[in-house]
């Protein structure tokens, strides 16, 4: 209250006014980073007056826009940016809050069953951030890591595990994709239900091997441990019909492995046992 007073000689006169301070204060709360699509708001709730949310820049659901802490929900990945006003009787204040949605999306691609030891990876391209294979078993290659799309070499027999990871700034999402190499145990038969032919079985040093082969052709000779490995891998040019083979096993170790033989137009494979003397 203020007074105003007015003297002449011995005479005076006042007046008073009421002065009232309606002036408030918005403050907003500090700016998020947040790795989903919804957060709680963080205002300071106004001491006078009423305060009220709005969306100033981008897109957001403000659960309860007269709340100081409400939920917001349907943020973009990106900014959005959002306005809390304070009014109290004839005045006002404003502060703003930026909201940084960081939050991405890991899709590895649907599992696979193949038959050889390669095969093809399609993840997702990611809308933001950067995205990585991660490397599973020893002896598996990636032919690049970094890229959503890539080649594999060198699969285990079973199933193989790959992880994509996508990343942005602090927010991490992740896939999986399982890979099950498998390799028919069963012999295929050709050529008038003549298959191949091995011994002897169990081994100790020379594997003898007997193809049904119609004609000259190549022929590609892989051994596998049951671990998934490949021990022996080599490529045979000329092999001649009805010609045996033999194989030196002898820095083989004990164990049971998977003989695959394949030409241009079939696939043998066979089971054996390699011993010692």
């Amino acid at each position: 209250t203020l007074r105003w007073i007015v003297s002449k000689g011995d005479c005076s006169s006042f007046d008073e006014v009421n002065v009232l301070n309606n002036s408030t204060i918005a403050n907003a709360g500090n700016d998020q980073q947040i790795c989903t699509d919804n957060t709680q708001l963080l205002a300071e709730s106004p001491e006078n007056g009423n305060g009220l949310w709005s969306v100033s820049s981008g897109s957001g659901i403000i659960e309860n826009p007269s709340l100081h802490n409400s939920l917001v929900s349907g943020l973009p990945v990106g900014e959005t940016n959002l306005q809390w006003e304070v009014s109290n009787e004839g005045c006002s204040s404003t502060d703003f809050v930026n909201i940084l949605n960081n939050s991405v999306v890991a899709d590895a691609g649907d599992d696979q069953l193949v038959q050889t030891d390669t095969a093809f990876l399609a993840a997702n391209t990611p809308s933001s951030g950067i995205g990585e294979w991660l490397i599973p078993e020893d002896g598996v290659t990636i032919e690049n890591y970094l890229n959503n799309e890539t080649n594999v070499y060198g699969l285990n027999i079973g199933p193989n595990t790959f992880l994509w990871r996508v990343t942005n700034d602090n927010c991490i999402d992740q896939d999986e994709i399982v890979i099950t190499y498998e390799i028919e145990s069963t012999l295929i038969e050709i050529n008038n239900n003549k298959s191949l032919k091995i011994y002897p079985n169990p081994v100790n040093q020379f594997l003898n091997i007997e193809l049904p082969l119609s004609e000259n052709k190549q022929i590609h000779v892989s051994i596998i441990n049951f671990a998934g490995k490949i021990v022996y891998d080599k490529t045979l040019k000329g092999v001649y019909k009805a010609e045996n083979l033999k194989l030196d096993l002898k820095l083989l170790r004990n164990g049971l492995y998977i003989l695959d033989i394949t030409t241009k137009k079939s696939r043998f494979t066979q089971k054996f046992i390699k011993v010692s003397n």
